[in-house]
């Protein structure tokens, strides 16, 4: 599916601000309309920020798309039935 492909996009990045304005970019070359809004999805209250950034300039969120994930590989741990502490406390924190 190409970005941008409903118009109005928000783009939520916690450390790569340049990759986050080159997905803006791309999608408003497509058309679209978006912006780059800095949240750590792991804390409730930016999650909330971020959503309050998105009602500015669009009025109300229609889609949702989560694709954050936490990934470790540990050697030592892989042919263990239980996830790492990292995947553990990620889990718990949703």
């Amino acid at each position: 599916m190409p970005v941008g492909i409903f118009g109005k996009d928000i783009v939520n990045y916690r450390s790569s601000k340049e990759g986050a304005d080159k997905v803006v970019a791309d999608i408003r070359a497509d058309g679209g309309r978006a912006i780059a809004v800095r949240a750590d999805v792991g804390k409730y209250a930016e999650v909330q920020a971020l959503f309050d950034e998105a009602k500015k300039p669009f009025g109300k969120v229609d889609i949702l798309v989560n694709n954050a994930g936490v990934y470790r590989f540990d050697p030592t741990r892989a042919k263990r039935s239980c996830p790492s502490p990292v995947l553990y406390h990620a889990a718990l924190r949703l």
